[in-house]
């Protein structure tokens, strides 16, 4: 997954503010999307890949969405034609989303 830069320089830059306005941007689309978890996962993952680890304030939660990117990826088709998961598997992703989304009260703000 590709990472978003900073309008202010190429580097990449902890941003936890941004990562938690995409964290429920993706939970938004997770709750109110049509179709079945599949397509729901499906319509998030660009919004997902907005964001990455280092965007996360604290290790264990920067942890946490390494390894749901991970599971997201294992399930990649070849060509990046959608995923090959069943409805039960994203219907986990989504639901470990949310639960991180959730741990946002504890993020220190910017």
């Amino acid at each position: 997954m590709t990472k978003h830069k900073s309008k202010k320089s190429s580097q990449k830059q902890s941003d936890p503010a941004y990562a938690l306005e995409k964290m429920h941007s993706i939970v938004r689309k997770l709750a109110t999307g049509t179709g079945d978890a599949r397509e729901r996962v499906f319509t998030a993952v660009p919004t997902l890949q907005a964001i990455g680890p280092d965007d996360f304030p604290t290790p264990p939660l920067a942890d946490e969405f390494s390894k749901i990117v991970k599971v997201i990826e294992k399930y990649r088709r070849p060509g990046g034609a959608g995923f090959s998961f069943k409805n039960k598997t994203a219907a986990r992703i989504a639901a470990r989303l949310y639960d991180l989304m959730t741990l946002s009260s504890s993020w220190p703000s910017n």
